[in-house]
């Protein structure tokens, strides 16, 4: 049996898809994902519950620092030590070096901390050392907004 090839004019319009399936699984659950039309809001506009989010994750921040000085001290000497330097650095790759290190708190037990919190970090470091602020990248975030 030969198989048929045909281009151009000629070529008969095969569909993807049979007609209520979808090709591959969750593709019609992709389409219900979709955006909604419309204006897109604006960053400076921070809804009160961003606003709260973006306070405790900065309370929860300066809780850490305050239980944490030895590893909060190592990653604000990393980052002077960056700027002096004159490279620029993100404060996750600073976060990242001190989970290296085996720093404990002031109860003894290691110094954890989440990712989320180091966005919270960068602008505490800038406050804390406004030299910092061209050699640090920043990606927008929520603290922007509300603080």
């Amino acid at each position: 049996m030969a198989a048929r090839c045909s281009f151009g004019a000629n070529a008969e319009e095969t569909p993807k898809e049979a007609p209520g399936h979808a090709a591959s699984p969750g593709k019609h659950e992709a389409a219900s994902r979709t955006p909604s039309t419309g204006p897109k809001p604006s960053p400076k506009s921070t809804t009160p519950k961003r606003a709260q989010k973006a306070a405790r994750a900065r309370s929860r921040a300066l809780t850490w620092i305050a239980e944490n000085p030895d590893a909060w001290h190592y990653m604000e000497g990393l980052a002077l030590h960056e700027v002096e330097a004159e490279r620029p650095f993100s404060v996750k790759w600073v976060a990242e070096q001190a989970r290296r290190k085996d720093f404990a708190g002031k109860h003894g037990k290691p110094s954890e901390f989440s990712n989320t919190l180091t966005a919270a970090f960068a602008r505490i470091l800038i406050e804390e050392h406004p030299e910092v602020r061209p050699f640090v990248v920043l990606k927008p975030s929520m603290f922007d907004e509300a603080l």
